[in-house]
């Protein structure tokens, strides 16, 4: 339904009162520029009280409203109206419509309760008149009708009813009928209808008795019925509601139980409800506990005609429409509210929306055949003979007198036995025939549930008075009383031998299972048949109970996929008791514990187990038997390999697609259904842990039918919380105790199915994301004052599903479904599945097979990725090969180093510091220098060792020796260092600085792995304690060297130091010591690309003893300097004797991975540390981190295909330029940007016009 708009409307009382309106609305008008032609309707209707039109005229606006915005209905034009309110007087009504008249309206819309004089003025105008609400026109002649050529009503006439009426009866064959009649003229009207249609027919009339109305006591009614009852069985009651009570009451007390030989059917006026006690009650003043049984089954034989239900999607959404704009001018009614309901609309509401909308259709019509839109007798013949579709949501027929003919449908009260609940059913509606001329047909679409298995009969076999039957002689009687003898002897003895096989099958006791023939799980079992964690604990030496009866781990629970994961989530970890499994004559079963010492067998005992045991379906779990032999109490069921419907549910991993759901909600539902029209009724503990499902993902109801044994109930102890998410599946009703059974009910498994569906789409329990605990939400459903249900708007699916749900889990229990009923609402979601079972097995068989793989995929993935961290976090606290020999189990020997270079460096004042400052304010000091400390040790050949307080531990030329660098990589270090702590900020003294004293020192020493937890790699030797020395003797913001180290730096050269002269060390006497100033930058990475490229250094950081060149290594563009961007760079600083002449590297395979003239950024290529990656990778090539295609053929040429097992092109091209031999293809440069500007790292070089 379209939204309505407020109608702009023009309100009539008087003459003045209608020019300064008139004037309004021309004003109104002109400021919305709408340039469609108005075109004036009359509005005569009573909204002056209470009794009027004040609950239903805004449909008059509604209806207005989609009209004009309907563009192709009247184009050019716009409906606008003119308003009167006639308060129920046909003078009032008529002198509106004069004024109206003056005002070049078009047609009146009313007025309601009569119509007969003003619809007799519209005819003498020639102007059209559509009722809504006209009583008075059902009693019209057909001199009235011709007179009132230009009225029609949309407002069924009750007389119109009689055909319906007449439909049953032939349907039924009920050619014998008494009229039960109401003295109005509504009902004298309708009865004097059907007379005439009953005489058209052939249905003979038996009486008609008349009772006076308003009805108001049962006194009449009495004598009717004793008048009637004996020479009748049809009945057909015209009349008061309250009347129809009295009669079907008085009936039932006169006839009692041959009350199903009689039939009742009668017409009500009133707007269709679900509530069948609607209908029971005399008086607003009684409810529905006030009905006793006998009452209730007094309706049992009744049929009730009643206007047809609305079938239009959007009704509710129009009522509210209609409940809005009754309160806006010029209707001014009453609150859409009262009391926190929703204001009653009436049925009339409908029939005006249909009397607007029909003279807009004929209109439009009107002119569409070029007729004359002022002539009301052309007009209303496109009224007449023809259907229309009301806003009710089915079509119409008005009939060629101007009467609409209505809609009905025939509902039953179905009496469930013995507890006399009474249910209202729709069992049948009405056919038009064509043209709507003649009796419709009845439709039935629900067999009407006669007591005695079919229709009564219109008249006794005998007769009324047995008359139709002749008198038998002695000899007929005796015989006919011999037989009677011998069939009810027959019967009796049937019963009897019956009864007697049943007892004797019942003391067979064919459902008993041995205790000693339990046995556990062997080799030979089939372990397909076992979830992976019971095929680790098949076997067992020790007694048989000690597997399957343990009760140990019980944290722990097999989920689908045969993992052990603990059960802490809400709602999963007591919902369901532990599944035992067993050995029973060959076939592998789940065994459930009873916790009962003594069991007493008992005949209702053994008739529940026979029963349990021969309950067979293909969605309920089969029952093998049970033990009873005290104190060991067992049920032995079908065992199912994938689990619970709790278990699958539980398994995160797990995917349930709408393919999955439908299956699984189709098998419960046929479960449940069956169980239900099975002798046991009901389940009781309907669940989620008590819904399996076997190899073939079929889903089987367990856990029911044996609550004699305790079967399905929810023990208190011994822990509380257990006991209370074990009882929240249970229906209000039951914890509350007012349910009829004490143990479920029918309805109380609907809600429960409830549940289970709401789980199973939401995957987060029954209750989904609930704040209450289970005590708490089992505490408010114990409470009548609480309504409290699982919140639907976190519930992704389709409305038909949502209202299933909320319809199983009604507060009254009356209210849920069946399960058959649940299937026909669920229909669609269940239209998907296979009708093929086995195709259907199939699809979901593929569907856990592709979900396996899924999960196979993402577990490995994430075992490689942890497998990385682990990895990496061992490189951080140990040398790549000790780490390698350490993962293979091989012991790590102390090695013996001749020469390295070990830096110690202390913070000065860093007691007083850490005194004047908190411990967390130490720790993020500390922590930021040691960042920073660690990002400068990352570019240089070192290693550091570990870092104690405010000491800082470096060394380098261990654990791969780099000749004599190891000096200059510790003093670059140092200087680099020197340089950052000035310019180090202390985040809670930002006003201070830190003072950094340095000590350097060579020599050699010992390192090795100490200690087997939490082992270290840490140095030995004299070495050591000296280099300790250099730096406690140091000076604050100073570089401390000996006079070893210091003679190392010289030979490499480069370094500026100044002496410092002779210096007292502790345990070493006078040392010669010096101070590092600075370095030449340049020197440095002139040393270290001749070291490589000579041969000095092999690809993996080691030196080549052979001097030979073993391949140029990839130097990562951090170590390139703009120097090299230069077209005519000259590479022969970098590749002595070469003759300029290796090849080109070109045409990678996509410009992605080309490295020619491209800049690179962080992610494409993080920088990679330089000597130290290759001392410490242990690899066969330069660390490098360029990850393209590109690269690789880059490393392919320059360090030679491993696979291979020969030189590279590059390789032979520099071993030939070294001896001097020449090659013809040129060597141009590689251009590579450099790949991270801001790195607080020196740029290194491969070559640069100065060298």
């Amino acid at each position: 339904m379209r939204d309505f708009q407020t109608q702009n409307c023009v309100t009539w009382q008087t003459l003045t009162f209608w020019s300064i309106s008139l004037a309004a609305l021309s004003w109104s008008a002109s400021a919305v520029e709408d340039t469609r032609v108005p075109l004036k309707i009359s509005f005569l209707t009573s909204a002056g009280d209470s009794k009027g039109s004040k609950t239903f005229a805004g449909a008059f606006f509604s209806a207005l409203d989609f009209v004009n915005q309907n563009k192709s209905l009247l184009p050019g034009y716009r409906l606008e109206c003119l308003f009167n309110d006639t308060d129920r007087n046909s003078l009032n009504a008529i002198n509106a419509m004069t004024s109206h008249y003056g005002n070049e309206i078009l047609a009146f819309i009313g007025p309601d309760e009569s119509c007969l004089c003003e619809s007799t003025v519209a005819a003498a105008w020639n102007l059209p008149m559509i009722g809504y609400k006209c009583h008075d026109s059902k009693s019209w002649s057909e001199e009235d009708i011709q007179t009132r050529r230009t009225f029609a009503t949309t407002q069924p006439s009750t007389a119109k009813v009689s055909k319906s009426i007449l439909a049953i009866l032939q349907y039924h064959q009920w050619n014998r009928v008494t009229l039960v009649v109401g003295a109005s003229s509504i009902w004298n009207e309708t009865a004097q209808s059907l007379r005439t249609l009953m005489k058209d027919h052939n249905i003979r009339l038996l009486d008609a008795i008349y009772f006076p109305e308003p009805y108001a006591s049962g006194e009449e009614m009495y004598h009717i019925v004793e008048k009637s009852y004996r020479v009748t069985r049809i009945y057909v009651f015209l009349g008061d509601h309250h009347g129809l009570i009295d009669f079907s009451r008085l009936l039932k007390a006169h006839v009692k139980d041959r009350i199903s030989e009689y039939v009742v059917i009668a017409v009500d006026e009133r707007m269709y409800t679900e509530d069948p006690h609607s209908y029971l009650l005399k008086t607003p003043f009684e409810s529905k506990d006030d009905l006793n049984t006998y009452q209730v089954q007094s309706f049992e034989t009744v049929l009730l005609l009643v206007p047809r239900p609305p079938l239009n999607d959007d009704w509710d959404h129009f009522l509210d429409d209609v409940r809005r704009r009754n309160t806006e001018p010029p209707i001014n009614g009453f609150a859409q509210v009262y009391k926190g309901s929703a204001i009653k609309v009436p049925i009339y509401a409908a029939f005006l929306y249909d009397a607007v909308h029909t003279y807009a259709l004929a209109l439009h019509e009107t002119l569409t055949s070029g007729g004359d839109m002022r002539n009301g007798t052309a007009l209303i013949a496109h009224i007449r003979n023809t259907t229309y579709t009301s806003i009710l949501g089915y079509d119409v027929y008005i009939d060629r007198q101007g009467d609409a003919e209505g809609n009905y449908t025939l509902l039953t009260f179905d009496v469930h036995q013995p507890d006399s609940q009474v249910e209202l059913l729709q069992v049948g509606n009405f056919r038009m025939t064509q043209g709507g001329v003649g009796i419709p047909e009845l439709n039935l679409f629900r067999d009407i549930k006669w007591r005695n298995g079919g229709p009564p009969r219109d008249e006794p076999t005998c007769g009324f008075h047995g008359e139709k039957c002749k008198h038998k002689s002695p000899l007929w009687t005796i015989l006919s009383v011999v037989i009677a003898i011998t069939v009810i002897v027959g019967i009796t003895a049937g019963f009897g031998v019956r009864h007697y096989m049943y007892e004797q099958k019942l003391a067979r006791l064919l459902w008993k299972v041995d205790f000693k023939d339990i046995a556990p799980l062997v080799q030979s079992v089939d372990e397909n048949l076992l979830p992976p964690n019971m095929k680790k604990r098949k076997r067992s030496k020790s007694h048989p109970f000690k597997f399957i009866f343990s009760h140990d781990n019980e944290s722990e629970r097999t989920t689908l996929l045969g993992e052990e994961v603990k059960r802490d989530s809400s709602f999963s970890s007591a919902r369901a008791q532990r599944c035992l499994i067993g050995y029973y004559k060959g076939t592998v079963v789940s065994i459930k514990h009873i916790a009962r010492r003594h069991v007493e067998i008992d005949r209702d005992l053994k008739k529940q187990l026979q029963l349990r045991k021969e309950l067979n379906h293909d969605n309920v779990a089969r029952f093998i038997g049970a033990c009873v032999e005290s104190p060991h109490v067992y049920i032995l069921t079908q065992f199912c390999q994938r689990g619970s419907l709790q278990d699958i549910l539980n398994n995160e991993d797990f995917s349930l697609d709408d393919m999955f759901v439908s299956s699984l909600v189709s098998d419960l539902i046929k479960g449940m259904t069956f169980i239900h029209d099975s002798e046991i009724h009901y389940h009781g503990n309907l669940k989620t842990s008590n819904c399996l499902v076997d190899a073939r993902w079929v889903l089987m109801v367990t856990d029911f039918g044996l609550h004699r044994l305790g079967n399905g109930r929810a023990s208190s102890s011994p822990d509380p919380q257990n006991y209370y998410e074990t009882i929240v599946w249970h229906a209000p009703e039951v914890l509350r105790g007012t349910s009829r059974e004490s143990v479920g009910t029918q309805k109380a498994d609907v809600y429960a199915f409830a549940l289970i569906l709401y789980a199973l789409l939401g995957r987060k329990g029954p209750w989904g994301d609930t704040e209450y605990s289970s005590k708490e939400i089992i505490e408010l459903l114990r409470s009548e004052s609480s309504s409290i249900r699982p919140d639907m708007a976190s519930l992704a699916c389709e409305s038909y599903i949502s209202d299933c749900i909320r319809d199983c889990w009604a507060e009254d229990p009356d209210m849920r479904p069946t399960f058959k009923d649940i299937r026909v609402k669920l229909k669609p979601m269940l239209q998907g599945i296979k009708s093929n079972i086995l195709d259907n097995m199939l699809y979901m068989m593929e569907r856990y097979s592709n979900n396996l793989e899924s999960l196979v995929a993402d577990r490995t993935e994430l075992l490689f990725e942890e497998k990385k961290m682990t990895e990496n976090l061992l490189l951080r606290m140990l040398p790549r090969f000790v780490a390698e020999r350490l993962k293979k189990g091989e012991p790590v020997v102390p090695e013996v180093y001749d020469s390295v270079s070990i830096y110690f460096s202390d913070i000065v004042g860093f007691t007083a510091l850490s005194a004047e400052s908190t411990p967390m304010e130490v720790v993020c000091m500390l922590n930021d220098l040691y960042t920073c400390f660690d990002a400068i040790v990352e570019n240089f050949d070192v290693y550091k060792i570990e870092t104690i307080g405010d000491a800082y531990f470096v060394v380098s030329g261990l654990p791969l020796r780099n000749d004599d660098l190891h000096a200059g990589e510790i003093a670059s270090m140092s200087l680099r260092m020197l340089q950052e702590i000035k310019r180090f900020k202390i985040r809670h003294r930002p006003n201070d600085t830190l003072k950094l004293r340095i000590g350097l020192h060579s020599g050699p020493c010992v390192a090795g792995v100490v200690g087997l937890k939490m082992p270290r790699y840490t140095l030995f030797g004299d070495t050591v304690n000296t280099a300790s020395r250099m730096e406690s003797t140091g000076v604050p913001l100073k570089i401390h060297c000996s006079e070893t180290i210091t003679c190392l730096l010289r030979k490499l050269g480069g370094y500026q130091l100044t002496e410092r002269g002779l210096v007292n060390a502790k345990g070493k006497g006078e040392m010669l010591t010096f101070f590092l100033e600075g370095e030449d930058e340049s020197h440095r990475q002139r040393r270290i690309s001749h070291s490589r490229l000579s041969g000095k250094i092999t690809p993996n950081g080691d030196l080549n003893p052979a001097g030979e060149i073993f391949g140029a290594p990839i130097i990562h563009p951090r170590y390139w300097t703009n120097g090299f961007t230069n077209s005519s760079c000259d590479l022969s600083p970098v590749f002595p004797n070469y003759n300029h002449n290796i090849p080109i590297i070109e045409n990678c395979d996509s410009p992605e991975d080309n490295v020619f003239d491209k800049s690179f950024n962080a992610h494409d290529a993080p920088s990679p540390p330089s000597q130290k990656g290759m001392q410490r990778s242990g690899s066969t090539q330069h660390p490098h981190a360029l990850n393209s295609t590109c690269n690789s053929k880059l490393q392919d040429l320059l360090t030679g295909n491993q696979s291979a097992k020969r030189p590279t092109r590059l390789g032979r091209q520099i071993s030939d330029s070294v001896d001097g031999q020449q090659n013809s293809e040129p060597l141009n440069k590689i251009t590579l940007g450099l790949l991270h500007r801001n790195l607080s790292v020196p740029s290194y070089m491969i070559a640069e016009d100065s060298v």
